[in-house]
């Protein structure tokens, strides 16, 4: 029942990366616009030699290719670290402005 979804979200029980796959689901433009305005932090896992640096860029490069509101794919696309997935993105998308970006992006970094 979407209402009940609604609620969960909403109701700060979750973390980070549930609420935004929920938001995605559910569509809820204005609870990913406040999600995405702070990315996931750089994270240490031990079981690895370097740190992932940019954790949240598969849930962000997800939201750039399948959400239907191009002001969410962009404000997802600002949140991507690595530029092996800018580069998959800017080769992959079909969306021309979220290619400029992207590259735009690349070359910023």
């Amino acid at each position: 029942d979407k209402m009940k979804l609604r609620e969960l979200l909403h109701d700060g029980k979750l973390d980070y990366e549930s609420q935004v796959m929920l938001a995605m689901d559910l569509e809820d433009d204005e609870k990913l616009k406040e999600l995405l305005k702070v990315p996931i932090g750089p994270r240490v896992r031990e079981d690895k030699a370097f740190p992932d640096l940019f954790p949240g860029d598969n849930l962000y490069k997800s939201i750039v290719f399948s959400y239907p509101n191009e002001e969410i794919a962009i404000a997802a696309l600002n949140n991507i670290g690595y530029e092996r997935n800018l580069k998959e993105i800017i080769k992959h998308h079909d969306n021309p402005r979220i290619c400029d970006l992207a590259k735009e992006r690349l070359k910023n970094q």
